[in-house]
């Protein structure tokens, strides 16, 4: 299996743990386009973080920092 695939499967996996644990990013997931960039939503508290991306990519490369999924 190839790194890219695996890290699709392990966000998924994520994803679907996030989800049973009573995530409040809702089905359209945690990142949202917002004034200025794209944003990202907190999945335990429902709320905005303050950093706004440039990139889609970059919320998602955020995220993945955060809870240490790494590269």
């Amino acid at each position: 299996m190839n790194r890219a695939r695996v890290a699709r499967e392990l966000v998924a996996i994520a994803k679907g743990l996030m989800a049973a644990e009573g995530d409040k990013c809702g089905p359209k997931g945690c990142i949202r386009k917002v004034k200025g960039g794209w944003g990202v939503m907190s999945g335990k508290t429902g709320k905005m973080w303050p950093q706004t991306f440039k990139s889609k990519e970059d919320a998602e490369d955020a995220i993945k920092r955060y809870h240490g999924w790494g590269f």
